[in-house]
């Protein structure tokens, strides 16, 4: 027996409705996903990231850097005075 095309085949939209399917599919594939990851919430901007410490000032962030280490005496004084009086 020998395959015959119907009219109605696809929907009977031939090969532009196999494509509306498809698209169909993947759009809900799409949107499956974005609820699973949570990546459709949208924040407001400004708001912080969880982990992350609250606003400092840069006089803060400098003085917890020079205490961790990460900068001498002689580099902390210059970007200090830079800086300007803590406010």
């Amino acid at each position: 027996m020998m395959f015959r095309w119907e009219p109605w085949f696809m929907g009977g939209f031939g090969w532009l409705g196999g494509l509306a399917g498809l698209l169909l599919c993947v759009l809900v594939v799409v949107w499956i996903v974005r609820l699973a990851t949570g990546s459709h919430r949208q924040e407001p901007p400004g708001t912080p990231v969880a982990g992350t410490p609250p606003h400092q000032s840069p006089q803060e962030i400098l003085r917890a850097r020079f205490a961790r280490g990460e900068i001498v005496e002689a580099e902390y004084l210059r970007m200090k005075d830079l800086l300007g009086p803590d406010k």
